[in-house]
C-alpha cells in the first residue's frame, strides 16, 4: 500500500468510525443489528458487539466493554490515537505512521506473529460465540 493510500484510508476510516458510533449511539434503543454474518449464519462473527463495546470504553464502563468484545479496547485506542497521529503527520510533515505500518506489515509476515494473531482471533470468536449462548 503506498503511503498515500494509507493516510487516506486511515483518515477515511476514522471518519466513517466516528459517524457508526454515532449513529449506534443516537439509536443505541433500536438495537439495530448490522451483522451480515449472524444474520446468515445465526452465530456472533468476531467483531459482535464492538461498537457497542467501544461506547462502553468511552463511557469507562470497562467491564462491560471487556464482556461484550475485547477488540473494543483496541477500536477505541485507535479511534483515540490514530487522529493525533494522522494531524502529527500532517503538521510536521513526517510518515510516521506509515513507517509503524511498514513495520507491522514485516512482523504479519512472519508464520509465528500471523498465527498468534490468528489464534487470537480464533479465542476471540469463541469468546464472542459462548457469551452469546
Amino acid at each position: 500500500m503506498s503511503k498515500r493510500s494509507l493516510y487516506i484510508l486511515s483518515a477515511t476510516g476514522c471518519l466513517a468510525g466516528y459517524m457508526w458510533l454515532f449513529y449506534s449511539w443516537a439509536t443505541k434503543a433500536t438495537g439495530l443489528s448490522v451483522c451480515l454474518f449472524k444474520k446468515i449464519y445465526h452465530i456472533p462473527c468476531p467483531a459482535c458487539g464492538s461498537t457497542r463495546a467501544v461506547i462502553e470504553v468511552f463511557y469507562g464502563h470497562l467491564k462491560e466493554a471487556f464482556l461484550l468484545n475485547p477488540n473494543g479496547f483496541l477500536l477505541a485506542f485507535g479511534l483515540v490515537v490514530l487522529p493525533m497521529w494522522l494531524l502529527y503527520d500532517g503538521i510536521l510533515r513526517k510518515d510516521s505512521l506509515f513507517h509503524f505500518y511498514e513495520k507491522v506489515n514485516f512482523l504479519m509476515g512472519r508464520r509465528v506473529v500471523f498465527g498468534l494473531f490468528v489464534s487470537i482471533v480464533i479465542l476471540n470468536w469463541i469468546w464472542t460465540i459462548y457469551k452469546d449462548l
